[in-house]
């Protein structure tokens, strides 16, 4: 019986010892594919009352994170969106109406021009490009409150198809030329 027993347990500490390596494995091998793809770093800011804030924030959040390799940050992030949103109407009729402003902009890429300043002026440039960013589109939404999920769904896919899509496509063909050198 003692056998028995000494068998199952060892039977169970190889399959765990088993499993732990697999999922380790596994987790090394997520970790290296993810080293080498696309991602996109955005932040939003939006301004507006606080119910239709969290709204908007809990839609695009979503929407954007569905992606798969656009991540949303606080800091050094590749895109920026900035979203004013306004309830509109009167107070008797249409007062679920909103309008939506929203203004896409991409941090300037001071590796541009750090060659065309001269080296004891980079520090001074580098500091000041830090709060330059290049305007990339400025579009204005409008509908019903109700619309909110269906007009956040436009924002990411039409985000997605004009910005992340290109910048997805570049990564991949200039990784698989990286990969055809040997890096």
């Amino acid at each position: 019986m003692n056998s028995l027993i000494n068998i199952r347990f060892f039977s169970l500490l190889l399959f765990s010892f088993i499993a732990l390596l697999f999922t380790c494995y596994s987790g090394l091998v997520r970790a290296e594919q993810n080293k080498s793809s696309f991602n996109a770093g955005l932040n939003v800011k939006i301004d507006a009352d606080q119910d239709v804030k969290g709204k908007l924030s809990d839609h695009l959040s979503r929407g954007f994170l569905a992606l798969g390799d656009v991540n949303l940050v606080e800091e050094n992030p590749d895109w920026q969106l900035f979203i004013v949103a306004e309830k509109t109407g009167n107070i008797k009729k249409d007062k679920n109406k909103i309008v939506i402003s929203l203004l896409i902009t991409k941090p300037f890429d001071k590796k541009l021009f750090s060659s065309l300043i001269k080296e004891k002026y980079r520090d001074i440039f580098y500091t000041s490009a830090d709060k330059l960013y290049e305007l990339k589109t400025q579009t204005i939404y409008t509908g019903q409150i109700e619309d909110l999920p269906q007009i956040c769904e436009k924002i990411v896919s039409e985000f997605n198809t004009k910005y992340i899509q290109p910048e997805r496509a570049e990564y991949e063909i200039t990784n698989q030329n990286m990969k055809k050198l040997g890096y």
